[in-house]
């Protein structure tokens, strides 16, 4: 089965998750590109993106390189999300993959951080007005008040340890296609 990891990564979370697979998978990763004309060689596909906004950046896009009737795609996302907001996580599925994608593509969350010395201007603004607003609320909720806290700096809470059950359904995968072939 020949796999391929595609990536986008701002800050640098998505890059080192898709490294740390490409280590368990023994196959390459590659930035990802708007047109991508070589993914038909592969029968997997990894794509990795940050969450901005509910969505994981390049998504959109690169769904459109592949064929999802011949081969597989897996999807992970990263972000400064709490693993443990299993809600929320449901939602970045929900507001990433149609319903029909749904049921074919595995979606997976690995929390990242926040690194503001590699983030865009664009992206730092926001941050700081959300912060910012954090800042001023009266009465912040215990959520609100973690939330300020941890928006406040760079962070990095990521767990090489977090892909292990991508990494086994992926092997799984491989091995029925080895009985197939």
């Amino acid at each position: 089965m020949k796999k391929i990891i595609v990536y986008q990564s701002k800050t640098g979370f998505t890059k080192k998750y898709a490294e740390w697979m490409a280590e368990v998978l023994n196959c390459m990763t590659v930035p990802f590109k708007k047109n991508m004309k070589n993914l038909n060689e592969y029968d997997l596909i990894i794509f990795g993106g940050g969450i901005m906004a509910g969505k994981v950046n390049g998504l959109e896009q690169f769904k459109a390189n592949v064929d999802l009737q011949k081969q597989k795609l897996f999807v992970y996302a990263t972000g400064a999300t709490s693993q443990e907001l299993t809600e929320v996580i449901d939602q970045f599925k929900t507001n990433n993959l149609t319903e029909e994608e749904q049921k074919n593509v595995p979606f997976y969350y690995f929390e990242g951080g926040i690194d503001y010395n590699h983030m865009g201007i664009l992206s730092k603004f926001f941050m700081k007005m959300l912060v910012n607003m954090l800042k001023g609320k009266k009465d912040k909720t215990a959520e609100e008040e973690g939330m300020l806290n941890a928006l406040s700096h760079s962070f990095d809470h990521s767990d090489k340890n977090r892909i292990h059950t991508m990494m086994i359904q992926i092997k799984e995968l491989e091995n029925v296609y080895l009985q197939n072939s």
